[in-house]
């Protein structure tokens, strides 16, 4: 049902030479649905990339993450609007040096997501992103 495993590694980046410092987090892939669902986003989760935390104010979803790279953490934001299980959103980190699109979509229980993010107009060509709520948080 979950295969989700959390073990702090270094590893390759995508973008560049160099190590980064994160955790695997590892979902099963989650069906993506545009039907209505009461599984939210809004949260801190432990990603792959990083702690995410996620609000939502008028519909749109807004989040924040951050994660080493280089010894050196790195920080970012996403925006976007849950459809169904699904979050489509845009990302950039460092000032809009590195930007991109991505799509998660949540577990009918609210616990994880499975996703991927890319660059530019890719949601995918960068990897997966996967994440495990640790905490919740109240608006």
């Amino acid at each position: 049902m979950i295969a989700a495993t959390l073990a702090g590694v270094g590893a390759a980046a995508c973008s560049g030479a160099g190590q980064q410092s994160r955790d695997d987090v590892v979902v099963d892939p989650i069906a993506p649905s545009d039907e209505p669902t009461r599984a939210s986003f809004v949260g801190t989760w432990r990603t792959n990339w990083g702690q995410v935390e996620i609000i939502q104010s008028s519909g749109k979803v807004m989040g924040s993450f951050s994660y080493l790279w280089e010894g050196k953490e790195r920080i970012g934001i996403l925006i976007g609007e849950q459809k169904g299980n699904q979050l489509p959103f845009h990302w950039s980190e460092e000032k809009g040096a590195d930007k991109g699109r991505g799509r998660f979509v949540i577990a009918p229980d609210g616990g994880r997501f499975s996703g991927t993010y890319g660059y530019e107009e890719s949601e995918t060509d960068a990897g997966p992103w996967n994440g495990i709520r640790i905490k919740d948080t109240l608006l």
